[in-house]
């Protein structure tokens, strides 16, 4: 039996403000502890970046009151209501610019369209736990190009980042888009849904599910009666241990290990298998306007930190002189860029967050401005690594290839240091 979609109005919004690692550690532990206590997108390591949270209305009070004993800093914001999600079919490409849809209908578009175009494949990496498809969007036009690898979509209620990812593959087969023309120097892997399941629970019975929809044969039983369901499957890739990891009713559960979930493991087989290949690495989500690269797991910087660090300055100059909106960028970035990073050593790892900064909730209405935003960050972004990176790249792989990336990676961070 389904429940009804959550009603936000037994809820309250707010937009809040840490600005020291103090007030941070706080809000984290409100973060994991209290479910009725939701931080839309985790609690950010940055300071002064608000944070949006909405809490059950029977634990307003006590929040509120927390809040003032810490001293921090909050707002509240105009309520907000749900979007419903389409369930009727998706009649052009263009659609996916304007609406939410469902899970089914995304898959049977997908299907439908490949079935027309031989510029792209498209390749089922694993089943989920209520066996949805996760699947890759593979573009590309000619011969063998570098690989740019984007994924989407690993938290239940962020429907923005995968409609995000399934405009980019449109405009990507537009010949008449300028989006095209990347075609000719990049080839492209695109994972816009990595958690369906739980994408599919956040359409249909809970807007705020976050976590896949794994059941655990201890069927532990939660503060409010209910069976702990799920992982989160943006941190089932951390490197460090946790408390966390025996916490399965939190809503930040990570796993009893590393890449324990379908969803995770899978993924991280195919990264591995393009990694020589692969120039760059981007993760998007909704719920945020910054880019961050990383590491944000520990204080550690990577071996081309400020290279990446330069273009992903220059990236939101560009943002901020095309869409006069200014997006923060720094170090805390989420521990699968994080993973991709220190596993592989990808060249341009980055995580970009997308949001109107006016809504905690997406609305299908932003996704043509904030498709715009992310054509922007793409096109400055990609093209400034192949203008680096490209040469490392565009020569037959060969074994002393293999061996001299690294040392070609150190070579031009100290190149850039020494300017």
């Amino acid at each position: 039996m389904l429940m009804p979609l959550l009603s936000l109005g037994n809820y309250t919004p707010y937009k809040i403000t840490a600005y020291n690692m103090h007030e941070r550690n706080f809000l984290y532990q409100l973060h994991v502890k209290n479910p009725k206590v939701i931080f839309i997108n985790g609690v950010t390591n940055e300071a002064a970046i608000p944070m949006d949270v909405i809490v059950r209305t029977d634990t307003v009070q006590m929040f509120e009151e927390k809040l003032h004993s810490f001293d921090i800093q909050f707002m509240h914001v105009p309520q907000i209501s749900i979007e419903p999600t389409l369930s009727k079919k998706i009649i052009s490409p263009d659609y996916l610019s304007i609406e939410f849809y469902d899970w089914e209908n995304i898959l049977s578009w997908i299907n439908s369209y490949a079935k027309k175009s031989s510029t792209f494949k498209k390749t089922v990496i694993a089943k989920t736990f209520e066996k949805r498809d996760i699947f890759i969007l593979n573009l590309s036009k000619g011969k063998k190009k570098p690989i740019v690898f984007i994924v989407g979509g690993e938290d239940g209620k962020d429907w923005m980042s995968s409609a995000l990812i399934l405009s980019l593959f449109t405009k990507l087969l537009d010949r008449k888009n300028s989006l095209n023309t990347l075609l000719t120097k990049f080839d492209f892997y695109l994972l816009p849904i990595l958690n369906p399941d739980g994408f599919a629970f956040s359409k249909k019975q809970d807007r705020l599910w976050s976590k896949n929809r794994k059941v655990f044969s201890t069927q532990k039983k939660c503060q409010e009666g209910n069976v702990a369901v799920g992982v989160d499957i943006a941190r089932n890739w951390f490197l460090q241990k946790s408390s966390r990891m025996i916490e399965e009713c939190n809503s930040v559960y990570i796993g009893h290990r590393s890449l324990s979930e379908e969803e995770s493991q899978a993924l991280s087989y195919v990264l591995n298998s393009l990694a020589l290949d692969m120039i760059a690495f981007i993760n998007i989500k909704g719920f945020g306007q910054y880019i961050t690269i990383p590491y944000g797991h520990n204080d550690d910087i990577t071996n081309n930190h400020d290279i990446v660090m330069e273009i992903v300055r220059s990236t939101c100059s560009k943002i901020l002189e095309k869409h006069n909106i200014t997006y923060y960028y720094d170090n805390f970035s989420g521990n699968m860029a994080d993973w991709v990073k220190l596993k592989l050593n990808t060249p341009i790892v980055y995580t970009v967050y997308l949001e109107d900064a006016d809504t905690i909730l997406p609305y299908s209405a932003q996704i043509q401005n904030l498709k715009t935003r992310l054509f922007t960050i793409l096109t400055e972004s990609l093209l400034l690594s192949q203008d680096i990176y490209g040469p490392l790249f565009n020569s037959q792989e060969n074994m002393f290839l293999c061996y001299i990336k690294n040392i070609y990676i150190v070579f031009i961070y100290m190149y850039y240091k020494l300017l």
